[in-house]
């Protein structure tokens, strides 16, 4: 008789550990596949690693996405002129290499633009970006790189940023660059410091572009004596 009874018991307990619906369970989420499960490659860095790396392009090397930076309220063509050097009616991206536009091949070279450690660790900071232009090695000295960007972006600070990355040689120099860059954008809403990518230690700075003025912004942006300034030589 004892039996019988825990049976009863416990005849309710193991019909609910059976297989029906647990209302404390979430819901299952659909799977993504495809290409709903990767995110969008990156423009920018997709762009350039076709650029094959080269004397100009180790000298200066120029970005445009056309289509994304007309989808915002910036001047379009000032900016793109400024930065490409000259004015373009091309859509898509266009590329500055040196000091002419350049229109990469359909594969990518053995040795991108972007592949060199300098020119990798400053592409990797910028981002993906509306414009920019990276000095290399051929212009900031053995093994280095600067770069300046315009991306829009909702992390601090949020909107349209001007972001600005060196990759000196020397530990000194990266110090040397961080200051600068405090000195020269001081409101507390920037973000500015040292970073590692990979084994690369940089300098980044990022930057409300609306607190720039517009001509040392389109100066920074195109690699001018602004930038070059906020360097270590």
């Amino acid at each position: 008789m004892p039996r019988i009874w825990l049976l009863a018991l416990l005849l309710p307990v193991l019909a609910g550990c059976g297989g029906g619906d647990d209302p404390d369970l979430p819901e299952p989420r659909d799977t993504l596949t495809g290409a709903r499960a990767q995110a969008p490659a990156p423009v920018t860095a997709g762009t350039l690693a076709l650029v094959p790396d080269s004397t100009a392009a180790r000298r200066r090397l120029a970005f445009v996405n056309l289509d994304a930076l007309a989808a915002t309220d910036l001047p379009l063509d000032r900016i793109a002129t400024r930065v490409l050097g000259r004015q373009v009616a091309e859509q898509g991206t266009a590329v500055r290499v040196g000091d002419d536009l350049a229109a990469p091949p359909a594969t990518p070279p053995q040795t991108s633009a972007i592949t060199p450690s300098a020119q990798s660790a400053v592409q990797s900071c910028l981002g993906e970006t509306l414009a920019q232009t990276i000095l290399g090695p051929e212009t900031m000295g053995d093994d280095a790189a600067l770069g300046a960007g315009l991306a829009e972006s909702g992390d601090a600070p949020a909107g349209i940023q001007l972001r600005i990355c060196g990759a000196p040689r020397l530990v000194r120099e990266i110090h040397a660059m961080e200051r600068a860059l405090e000195k020269a954008f001081p409101e507390p809403r920037n973000v500015i410091g040292e970073r590692e990518i990979g084994e690369r230690e940089i300098v980044a700075g990022t930057v409300a572009a609306d607190a720039v003025d517009p001509a040392r912004l389109l100066d920074l942006l195109a690699g001018g004596r602004s930038l070059r300034a906020l360097a270590w030589r």
